[in-house]
């Protein structure tokens, strides 16, 4: 049989308030992921020269359907990124 003995007090210590340090550190790392994410959706987003004209479809009861005007680049000024206060938690990151 092998015996190893070692002092681990030192690993110990430095996994003391790991917790803590990865809370710290998660919400700035997934506001950048999500700022990547962002920044990549709106350069992807097609914008037309001239806007144009939406209509819906008609109505289950046969009535005809809305019409809308979306402008030029609505769809880029439309991505926006948002933090969920109703979903972060005290204690908790969300």
């Amino acid at each position: 049989m092998i015996s190893i003995d070692c002092n681990l007090s030192a690993t110990f210590s430095q996994l003391d308030g790991i917790q803590e340090r990865v809370s710290e550190a998660l919400r700035p790392a997934v506001y950048r992921a999500a700022r990547m994410v962002y920044l990549e959706a709106q350069n992807r987003a097609p914008v037309s020269e001239q806007g144009h004209w939406f209509y819906s479809r008609r109505k289950k009861d046969g009535t005809a359907g809305k019409k809308y005007w979306f402008a030029s680049g609505s769809l880029k000024k439309s991505i926006y990124i948002k933090h969920a206060d109703d979903k972060s938690v005290q204690g908790l990151r969300a």
